[in-house]
């Protein structure tokens, strides 16, 4: 648990960009035509990014970005709960040329409000329910990655440790030399 815990905050701190130098050498070793959340894993790897690569889809569900200015790719990361099969629901054949790319293209200019004809346009109705619901703040800074089972959305390694040691359901045995007495089994 420790070990994941320590694993997938040094994922965040590459999504994040908290090395720049790091995730420079990881980018053009490992992912250089893709994004970090989209990268394919099929390729010889080192031990690191290998582990990186078996948490992620534990990072990826546990986080999202907060949309300020709009700056997140709408194709390759997750902002909203179906960014990884947004493509999915593209309507066919694509008629308006050229697809956003930003979340920000998707807003009305200089708000933070979704251009509802817009997404009607290029996604179904699933999609643009969704899209719709997605929480905008009313800010130009970069959008911001969140660690979403923490309230305040930091992703500490005491964090990420405390939500896995909750999702972890550790049963007692009640034989054999290991077990405990059932009053004590209460107690715990």
């Amino acid at each position: 648990m420790i070990n994941k815990s320590l694993i997938t905050k040094a994922a965040w701190n590459i999504a994040t960009n908290k090395n720049p130098f790091l995730t420079a050498i990881l980018k053009a070793k490992y992912f250089s035509n893709a994004s970090f959340w989209t990268t394919n894993s099929d390729d010889p790897r080192s031990i690191f990014w290998s582990s990186i690569l078996q948490i992620r889809k534990d990072l990826t569900t546990n986080v999202t970005y907060q949309i300020h200015g709009g700056n997140s790719s709408i194709w390759s990361s997750p902002w909203c709960p179906i960014w990884d099969s947004i493509h999915n629901h593209l309507l066919l054949p694509v008629t308006h040329s050229p697809l956003p790319n930003v979340v920000a293209d998707l807003l009305i200019p200089n708000t933070h409000t979704w251009n509802l004809d817009l997404l009607s346009n290029i996604f179904d109705q699933q999609a643009v329910q969704i899209i719709s619901q997605v929480t905008t703040v009313h800010s130009q800074r970069h959008d911001i990655l969140r660690w979403t089972p923490a309230r305040k959305g930091d992703c500490t390694t005491k964090n990420v440790y405390r939500f896995f040691s909750a999702q972890m359901q550790v049963r007692l045995p009640l034989t054999g030399t290991r077990s405990i007495q059932q009053q004590a089994n209460t107690i715990l």
